[in-house]
């Protein structure tokens, strides 16, 4: 018998209301209005892309992916994971049917896929206790991208023209503070559709702007259970976060050390303590 249950209507209804609310917030890429940004009708974001810098290039669009069987429960105990990365860090797709479509298929399929999405399959094959160094990223026949969804807390991007990115003196992501705390709002609103079990934050700025956020507004509680790891309470929702690096850092956040020495076991803990569901 399979461990594994789905919940496929589940999910789409919660894609449906994802659909609507980024229509409602006027979050969906619009018109070309150059040959680096794009309109959208977010209330800041004339704000929020009046970049003073010449040398960076602003985008919008970045809606999630939300895997088709995002919904399930294994040994029937509800489970629902969310990765939250940056931003989408180009021109963003128009669907969610797109986005979902780029992870489930093109990206599954790639196994030279970028290193934010290798270090994404990382996080994943471990949460579902596939080692590392082995080449399947199969549980039961499902995919691992099917099984997650991947809401970057940024809705639209900042990056640089220049070719420093290549040559690695900058960062490839330039989104600036004030976009942190604009989206803040969205990303909360995202959250409470997706009503995850966990949120694997990727990177140290958004897991810094959610908690301020949280606070600042008083819409919730979060306490630390043990380093990188947060309960969370809002309102009826209560789920737990892993405030990790992001899978592309550089110097001495270099993934593969991180991944080995703070990722696994700090996953490890999460199973023993109940955090994180047993297969």
């Amino acid at each position: 018998m399979d461990k594994i249950k789905f919940f496929k209507e589940k999910t789409e209804n919660r894609v449906k209301k994802l659909g609507d609310y980024y229509s409602n917030q006027g979050l969906f890429k619009g018109e070309k209005l150059n040959e680096y940004k794009y309109l959208n009708n977010c209330s800041d974001f004339d704000k929020c892309s009046n970049l003073k810098n010449k040398d960076l290039c602003f985008w919008t669009g970045g809606v999630a992916h939300v895997g088709s069987k995002y919904d399930f429960a294994i040994k029937g105990k509800v489970f629902r994971i969310v990765v939250t990365g940056i931003d989408y860090g180009e021109e963003g797709l128009k669907s969610l049917e797109e986005r979902r479509k780029s992870i489930e298929e093109d990206c599954a399929s790639d196994m030279q896929r970028n290193k934010h999405m290798k270090g994404t399959a990382d996080v994943l094959k471990t949460i579902f206790e596939i080692e590392k160094e082995d080449n399947n990223e199969f549980i039961e026949g499902n995919h691992v991208f099917e099984m997650f969804a991947l809401v970057n807390y940024l809705k639209c991007s900042v990056t640089h023209k220049s070719n420093q990115v290549k040559k690695g003196k900058v960062s490839s992501t330039a989104s600036t503070n004030l976009m942190y705390r604009n989206c803040s709002f969205h990303y909360l609103e995202e959250i409470k559709i997706l009503k995850p079990s966990i949120i694997i934050f990727q990177g140290t700025k958004a897991p810094k702007a959610f908690r301020d956020y949280i606070e600042k507004n008083k819409v919730g509680e979060i306490k630390e259970k043990r380093e990188r790891i947060w309960e969370v309470k809002i309102k009826d929702l209560k789920f737990y976060t892993f405030n990790f690096y992001h899978p592309s850092a550089r110097g001495r956040y270099y993934w593969r050390k991180h991944f080995k020495e703070v990722v696994t076991p700090t996953i490890k803990y999460a199973k023993n303590k109940g955090y994180i569901v047993k297969l």
